[in-house]
Formats: structure tokens, sequence, C-alpha cells
């Protein structure tokens, strides 16, 4: 039996490691990348419900995120380059 399954491996196909790493990455890439999209998302959803349903001023909002910004900067994690 073969470790990489009946389907064979990468380099049976005439691939490069390189040419995998780089397709994969570029995947992962998208990913992460449509990941940050929904998160904006979200942060638009949320604060078109805070200013249109609670009233909340954009001044509070603005506080807020500053405040969780600041937050998870001291919080020692580095967000990636």
């Amino acid at each position: 039996m073969r470790a990489y399954g009946s389907r064979g491996s990468w380099g049976d196909r005439g691939w490069t490691r390189e040419q995998v790493v780089s397709d994969e990455l570029e995947a992962v890439r998208q990913q992460l990348h449509l990941r940050c999209e929904d998160c904006f998302d979200r942060v638009e959803d949320a604060i078109s419900e805070l200013v249109v349903l609670h009233r909340v001023g954009g001044d509070e909002i603005g506080a807020r995120v500053e405040t969780c910004i600041l937050r998870e900067e001291q919080s020692g994690d580095e967000p990636p380059s």
C-alpha cells in the first residue's frame, strides 16, 4: 500500500514539492482573506445594529473599539504580518 493512497503522490503527477506547497499556501491565503472579510462583515453588522436599534453614538462605539484593540495589543499575541 502506498503512503499517498490509490491516487498516487504529487511526484507521480510531475509536480514539484515547491508547486504543491505554493498552491497550498495560496489556497490558505485565499481562505484567510475570505475569513477576514467575513469578520469585517460581522463588525459592520454589529455597528449597524448598535446605531440603528440601540441608538449608540459613533463616539461610544469608537471608544469601545479602541479599548478592545488596546486590550488585544497588550495581551501579547502578535497579529500576523
